[in-house]
């Protein structure tokens, strides 16, 4: 949680480094300076808030894409407002559009990897706003008579902050991985020592389920095996069920599991990305 809260102070701080130094030296600002500002900061906060988003709330692809969408675009825009219209479009669109490639990014990554692309992300992120924060400077040239407001904007206060900021991160807990953030309900007991009448082998691959629909029948005791013969983690859960399986890769993973309502389930692996690249089973249960 602690890495989670640096990385959200980093974006925020970040953020409103970039758009009060626009604000305050707007005149001096031209209309194409101003715009590329906004679509670079929109693009590289929407980069760094989408991987953050995705991570945050894994197995909901669709609304980190549109959270973190809506947060960049708003971001970039409030970059060009003090410059004109256009630059508030292209902050807007630049925030649309690196929110949706941050979040796909984490989508498309196994969980294990997920945390080292936050770190990286956040170490890119603040890099290229400083670089931001020089080339503005550098086309203002002078801040003024301010103490203060020299303090605030020359770039090796940036610079500091950075790097306590990367230290931080170092030092900090590891963010939630996908296990860490499954509800309660979803760490389902294992019952390996009641009977089973009958068992299921599902092997996972990268990315499929092998076989794709299972038939089993209602109130009847099911021992399910997960094989993972992929390279990436998976699991096994059944949505409305209170069934959940893990394996790592290579491994095998069991229990027993049954179900009382008769009907026609879906289940799926609910790593981030991978019920979208098709790691999805039909159940029926017969009466």
């Amino acid at each position: 949680m602690t890495g989670s809260l640096i990385f959200i102070t980093e974006y925020s701080l970040l953020s409103i480094w970039v758009v009060a130094f626009v604000i305050r030296f707007r005149s001096r600002i031209t209309c194409m300076v101003g715009m590329m500002s906004a679509m670079c900061l929109g693009m590289t906060i929407g980069l760094g808030v989408g991987t953050l988003v995705a991570a945050l709330f894994p197995g909901h692809f669709f609304q980190a894409c549109m959270i973190s969408m809506l947060l960049a675009g708003f971001i970039g825009a409030m970059a060009g407002i003090p410059i004109s219209t256009m630059a508030v479009l292209d902050g807007l669109l630049s925030g649309i559009m690196g929110g949706m490639m941050g979040a796909m990014l984490i989508a498309m990554l196994p969980a294990a990897y997920i945390t080292p692309t936050l770190k990286i992300t956040g170490v890119f992120t603040a890099s290229i706003i400083f670089i931001l924060l020089i080339m503005l400077i550098g086309e203002v040239k002078d801040l003024g008579s301010k103490p203060r407001s020299r303090l605030f904007f020359l770039p090796q206060t940036m610079f500091a902050v950075d790097i306590l900021l990367f230290i931080s991160l170092l030092f900090s807990h590891p963010l939630p991985t996908h296990m860490d953030n499954m509800s309660p309900e979803k760490h389902h007991h294992k019952k390996s020592n009641s009977n089973y009448t009958k068992e299921l082998v599902i092997t996972a691959t990268d990315f499929a389920f092998t076989p794709q629909n299972l038939t089993i029948r209602a109130h009847e005791n099911v021992k399910v095996t997960l094989a993972n013969t992929g390279k990436a983690e998976h699991d096994f859960e059944i949505e409305g069920a209170n069934v959940h399986i893990h394996a790592m890769p290579g491994s095998k993973d069991s229990d027993v599991i049954r179900i009382d309502k008769p009907g026609i389930y879906k289940a799926v692996c609910t790593l981030p990305g991978h019920k979208e690249s098709g790691m999805v089973i039909t159940l029926t249960v017969t009466p």
